[in-house]
């Protein structure tokens, strides 16, 4: 008959064995989920870390601050000079109350009070008269729901007092609404009441001054913002600089400010002979309505591969006009190749940095070291073409030149075409050829007045021209003081170891024979020689800041 399996049974003890299993299974997943998920799991404890971290850092930036404001007042900071930076604070959401939570509208200031309390993102932290920190809770929605922008829309020079003046567009959007917004500018402060929103607003504003605007919700929480025109700019890439320069010719001529490179740039991705399957020509920063202005630092770094070949543009250059200041540039592997349309190249102004400076324009501590201003085989056609400057009013110091010219006609120099300015302490050691025009190793026609200054290139005209070792043609208010040349000087009519075609008498101290730079004057000095014996320039004298005297 039938009989039920006993415990020695060994299928009965898997069996057992199998539930056993299962059970001690179950409560084990039971205690791995409590220990990731309860109170005390792993996921708990590993969210209050992370917050104790943000508290943590916000705090620290907010002792940092509070160390940078003792500092700068030795020592003896007060509460009210803490309220006075946090205010106006631009890269902290700080809002400084008088009582814990409260409607935290903030302050402008405490009296005799002993403690303030300060937000920072969502964290509130209560700061005593010692300026000591310490953390009181976390505060949800403080701030209304409101966004505020500015953005520049001109910069207008100078005011009465000599500080300089950006006209900036403020734009209120809000989710809420909205009880008042008041507005810090150079003129006073303005309070209004919008009757629609978005709200925009053009106020008036010191360049590297800050101004708030505050705007208050109808619950009475308040949303500040700073609106601040810094005085420096910086640019670290090729479409950064494009950008730039779309800035300028748009009218925002930088008056007032500094822009500086931070590093080298290649411009081959924004010009040359193949960007995104185009030809692409630099377009000139600058343009003769809306000239450069500001100050542009190029803290010596390299601006390589800037391709100029528009055959339209009657100003050419890095930069179209200047009327700021441009320094400390090095330019590398250059092509300008303009070939002029409509008989209008006679007028044009090319220069690898600057087409046209303008009369208050200053140039200074330009190296073009590298490239090439048409071929052997295809002069460009351009009026005014030098290395540096195609037309100059204002001032060219400290600047070299290192790179062939082949040009046309009228006015060709290895610095300048023609200078209606001054040209100082500057230096030209490569060769320049044309077929008729004013040629000179400095520049090509002079109106005005060119001073310690050298050339060390070969001058060349193929046809009919005046050729010079410093200057082609010089007329007008002419003059040239304390300067050589070395270099071969060849053309088929006017030539001249410092100027080929003088129509003016003001040629100063220019020794032809017997060149040493104490008879030059106290620009120059001997030539100097590397760790191999080599000399800088031949020889030759040369320029006292070459060697950073």
């Amino acid at each position: 008959g039938c009989r039920g399996r006993t415990l020695g049974d060994p299928k009965a003890i898997t069996l057992i064995a199998l539930v056993i299993t299962i059970v001690v299974l179950v409560i084990l997943a039971g205690v791995a989920i409590n220990l990731t998920l309860g109170e005390n799991g792993i996921l708990k404890r590993a969210e209050a870390a992370k917050l104790e971290y943000q508290i943590a850092q916000a705090k620290e930036e907010l002792d940092l601050k509070i160390a940078e404001l003792q500092t700068e007042k030795q020592g003896t900071a007060t509460l009210n000079d803490l309220v006075d930076i946090l205010k106006n604070e631009t890269d902290m959401d700080y809002i400084v109350s008088l009582t814990e939570i409260a409607s935290i509208t903030g302050i402008d200031t405490i009296g005799d009070a002993k403690e303030i309390y300060v937000v920072y993102k969502i964290y509130q932290f209560r700061v005593d008269e010692k300026l000591e920190t310490e953390f009181i809770s976390i505060v949800e929605n403080y701030a209304p729901d409101v966004t505020i922008t500015s953005n520049v829309k001109s910069y207008e020079g100078k005011n009465a007092d000599g500080k300089y003046i950006a006209k900036v567009e403020v734009k209120v959007e809000s989710k809420e609404l909205v009880q008042s917004i008041e507005l810090e500018t150079a003129n006073g402060t303005i309070t209004e009441v919008p009757t629609q929103l978005p709200y925009t607003k053009e106020i008036e504003v010191e360049i590297g001054s800050k101004y708030l605007t505050k705007v208050t919700a109808q619950d009475g929480k308040v949303k500040k913002y700073v609106v601040e025109e810094k005085t420096e700019e910086t640019i670290k890439n090729a479409q950064e600089l494009a950008t730039f320069r779309d800035k300028v010719n748009s009218g925002l001529t930088y008056e007032g400010k500094t822009v500086s490179l931070a590093q080298n740039i290649d411009l081959s991705s924004v010009c040359g002979e193949n960007v995104n399957g185009e030809q692409i020509s630099w377009e000139p920063i600058g343009t003769e309505t809306n000239p450069f202005k500001g100050t542009f630092d190029g803290n010596n770094k390299i601006i390589s591969k800037i391709k100029i070949s528009s055959n339209t543009n009657l100003i050419n250059g890095l930069f179209g006009s200047n009327s700021g200041t441009i320094k400390n540039i090095i330019i590398e592997n250059a092509e300008v190749n303009c070939y002029m349309q409509n008989n209008n190249w006679g007028v044009t102004m090319t220069g690898v940095l600057v087409g046209n400076n303008l009369e208050n324009g200053i140039i200074e501590g330009i190296k073009v070291k590298s490239g090439k201003i048409g071929t052997t085989t295809k002069y460009i056609q351009s009026g005014n073409v030098g290395a540096v400057c195609g037309k100059n009013y204002g001032t060219i110091k400290k600047c070299i030149n290192e790179i062939d010219i082949y040009n046309e006609w009228p006015s060709t120099g290895g610095i300048c075409g023609n200078n209606l300015g001054t040209v100082e302490l500057c230096a030209n050691i490569s060769n320049l050829n044309s077929n008729q025009a004013h040629l000179g190793g400095i520049v090509g026609c002079n109106e005005k007045t060119i001073i310690n200054c050298y050339n060390i290139g070969n001058i060349n005209i193929n046809g009919y021209g005046a050729a010079g070792g410093i200057v082609g043609v010089q007329i007008n208010n002419g003059t040239i003081t304390n300067c050589y040349s070395v270099g071969t000087v060849n053309a088929s009519s006017a030539t001249g170891k410092i100027v080929g075609d003088n129509r003016t008498v003001p040629v100063t101290n220019c020794p032809e024979t017997n060149i040493t730079a104490s008879t030059l004057g106290n620009a120059f000095t001997d030539d100097v020689q590397d760790k191999d014996g080599k000399y800088l320039n031949n020889g030759y004298p040369i320029l006292k800041w070459q060697i950073g005297e």
